[in-house]
């Protein structure tokens, strides 16, 4: 039995991986169980300092045993802080949920990236529909739109930005800050730090976030939104985003979004929503209308592993427009005239494969229907279409993509 393997035996080979997997398991559940129990102390504290002067902390040169890779595990344990523990308390994130935990388990072990279907079928499908689900609930109809998943809400607050400016001036993708005006952003004085840092990233400069002041309960003024907005275009900026927040950091704040809502269509600005940390109100029957006005936002980011228990870390973007984001837009090409230029990243994609397509073969491509992310690609092609060299490109290209049928 893999229990009674020594510990010394090497992890390679099944048996050193079965009892290897078999007291790793059994080590992650006795801290499961350490961190339900109130009798436990949250955090078994030392400086950073005595750590590593008690512990060997350095990559070994010679393989470790699977007596010391389990000693390394208990020790990682032992130190940690207990999440999950019922005097645990964040201002962001807290509780340990045992699906959230199973799902983590689930996934690591299947080990998987999901760039396509063929590689991580189930995932994609998942991703899809779990996205569409969170558009819903935003009030989107049908859950229509797109949305991506990303390692935090910071990252999920650039990609808005990112987007905002791309749609208003999309031959910054090319050409770059240069070649377009000097934008402006409009945020709370209380908002996260991630709008500025954002700014900064894209190049866009944090001086050209504006921030708004808020009232006693910090909420973004709206008169202060539409006075600075008037001031920046007066000086010859260019307004492109206005980050309202649902949930700010340190007073949970959340902005008059229907008030902002009405400035961003007056002056035709593309209106964000950072509801990362409130986000989960949206599935609260009370507290819903916290969020009335999110439904006319044009993007929103939502972080499930902070209201909703879902474990670290998960954050969503979701966007109202489908354009901006679907990989699989629809796209019909006549003749052999250039496509329209690509209204996103998807777009471009298609376009380069009936570019390089066209160039070799002067036909006519129609590519019908508009298909989610999970879905196969339909090429309708002229019987006569098809030769060696196009097949060998279209193979190459589905090798990337999702499984291609053809009529």
């Amino acid at each position: 039995a893999a229990s009674s393997l020594p510990l010394s035996r090497s992890p390679r080979g099944a048996p050193g991986r079965r009892c290897l997997s078999r007291h790793v398991m059994d080590i992650l559940l006795q801290y499961v169980v350490k961190s339900f129990d109130r009798s436990t102390k949250v955090i078994d504290f030392h400086y950073p300092n005595e750590l590593l002067q008690e512990y060997n902390w350095e990559l070994a040169d010679q393989p470790q045993t699977l007596e010391e890779i389990l000693l390394n595990c208990r020790t990682t344990l032992k130190y940690a802080i207990k999440t999950g523990h019922p005097r645990y308390f964040n201002q962001l994130s807290t509780g340990l949920d045992m699906v959230g935990l199973a799902a983590d388990w689930l996934t690591s072990t299947a080990n998987t990236n999901m760039f396509t279907y063929e590689i991580a079928p189930v995932f994609v499908l998942l991703e899809y529909v779990t996205l569409r689900k969170m558009r819903e609930m935003i009030g989107w109809p049908g859950g229509c739109g797109d949305g991506i998943f990303s390692p935090g809400g910071a990252i999920s607050n650039m990609y808005a930005m990112l987007i905002a400016r791309f749609k208003m001036f999309p031959e910054v993708k090319e050409k770059g800050m240069a070649a377009i005006p000097r934008l402006v952003a409009f945020t709370s004085e209380h908002s996260h730090f991630s709008v500025k840092k954002g700014a900064a990233a894209l190049g866009i400069g944090t001086d050209s976030v504006i921030l708004i002041r808020c009232d006693e309960r910090g909420k973004i003024i709206p008169s202060d939104l539409e006075r600075r907005i008037i001031e920046a275009k007066q000086k010859g900026f260019v307004p492109f985003l206005v980050s309202a927040t649902a949930g700010t950091t340190v007073y949970g704040a959340f902005d008059p979004l229907l008030a902002i809502a009405d400035i961003c269509k007056k002056y035709k600005i593309w209106m964000h929503v950072d509801a990362a940390w409130g986000g989960g109100l949206l599935m609260s029957r009370k507290h819903k209308w916290k969020l009335n006005g999110v439904e006319r936002a044009n993007s929103v980011t939502w972080n499930p592993h902070k209201m909703m228990g879902v474990p670290l870390q998960c954050s969503a973007l979701l966007v109202r427009e489908e354009v901006c984001l679907h990989p699989f837009a629809p796209l019909v090409i006549s003749g052999i005239s250039p496509p329209p230029p690509p209204q996103c990243a998807g777009c471009l994609l298609y376009n380069c494969v009936i570019a390089n397509v066209l160039a070799m073969k002067q036909e006519v491509i129609k590519v019908v229907g508009s298909f989610p992310l999970c879905a196969p690609f339909f090429f309708k092609l002229p019987s006569n279409f098809l030769d060696r060299k196009v097949i060998n490109f279209l193979l190459n290209f589905l090798m990337m993509s999702p499984i291609g049928e053809f009529a």
